[in-house]
């Protein structure tokens, strides 16, 4: 478990972003970028249950990405299978079910896998097994 943990940070996959030559941001993305930093860092530095940090995470990244839900998940059991710890736009309920394995036809499994970001225009575009 460990092994995907350290693999999953931000630090691992940074190398990977990289805008194409010519690109540009427009003012307003990197406004929505810096507005969720800051609800995040906000939210750091209260006296909150980690549940609720994780909430956070996830809404932080969905307004980052402009995305309508997004999600935090751990690897659990024998560190290939990935649990909804935390959410944005997708409801409660979601918390602690699980969100498929760390494996290539699952985009979060293979974020963590491969440590790089996943880029799924549409994941329902996606199939659900590898053949």
């Amino acid at each position: 478990m460990a092994h995907y943990a350290r693999k999953a940070t931000l630090a691992a996959s940074i190398d990977e972003l990289r805008p194409a030559p010519g690109e540009t941001a427009a003012l307003t993305d990197v406004l929505r970028h810096w507005r969720a930093f800051a609800r995040m860092t906000e939210a750091l530095q209260d006296n909150v249950p980690l549940a609720t940090i994780l909430d956070e995470a996830a809404k932080c990244a969905a307004l980052g990405c402009n995305a309508p839900m997004s999600k935090v998940l751990e690897v659990e059991g024998d560190g290939d299978v990935l649990v909804v710890k935390g959410q944005y736009g997708m409801g409660a309920e979601v918390i602690g079910r699980s969100a498929g394995a760390v494996q290539a036809w699952n985009p979060a499994g293979e974020a963590l896998a491969n440590a790089k970001p996943v880029v799924e225009p549409d994941v329902r575009q996606r199939p659900l097994q590898a053949s």
